[in-house]
Order: structure tokens, then C-alpha cells, then sequence
């Protein structure tokens, strides 16, 4: 059998049972990446929610700009305490991105 998470190989006679055989071989995920992908879902859930409440009675401008001034004061400590640095020498292609 060929093994499909083999980086060089031949995948021209490959058929649907090498496949499925080999995905069920597959090396399983440890429970703490299900359990945090599980939470991850939930909080978007609930933000979602949340937003939604508040755009009843808050315009979405300011719905937008404290969700992500939350964001930043959440994720700051982090930053600081890797300090990463956030300089790039591909700026322009930062701004096409940005406006896509």
C-alpha cells in the first residue's frame, strides 16, 4: 500500500481503498487540541451573539472598533512579553492585502 502523507510518491495508482485505509491509519489528535478547537468555536459563538445584541441599540461602527480594541488589549501582553516586532520590509503588499 502507498502511503499518502508520503511527500514523493506516485499518486497515479492510487484508488479510493488505498485511501480510506490509510486515512483511518492516520496518527489521532491529542484531546487538549479537540477540547481547545471545541472552546475556540464556542467564544466566536457567543461573540457573535453579543454583537449581535448590541447592534440593536450601538451603531456597527462602534461595534467594530471595540471588538478589535478588545482583540489588541487581549493579545498586547502576549506581544510584549515574545517581543515581536511587527516591521516588514514588504509594506506595499501589506496595504494591497489589506484593501482585498
Amino acid at each position: 500500500m502507498i502511503s499518502v502523507y508520503n511527500q514523493k510518491q506516485d499518486v497515479s495508482n492510487l484508488n479510493r481503498e488505498d485511501i480510506c485505509v490509510d486515512w483511518l491509519r492516520s496518527p489521532k489528535l491529542p484531546i487538549g487540541w479537540v477540547i481547545f478547537a471545541t472552546f475556540s468555536a464556542a467564544c466566536t459563538a457567543l461573540m457573535a451573539a453579543c454583537v449581535r445584541i448590541a447592534s440593536l441599540e450601538i451603531p456597527q461602527s462602534e461595534i467594530v472598533f471595540f471588538r478589535n480594541f478588545i482583540g489588541l488589549l487581549l493579545l498586547l501582553p502576549l506581544v510584549l512579553h515574545r517581543r515581536l516586532s511587527f516591521r516588514t520590509t514588504k509594506l506595499g503588499t501589506h496595504l494591497i492585502r489589506s484593501i482585498f
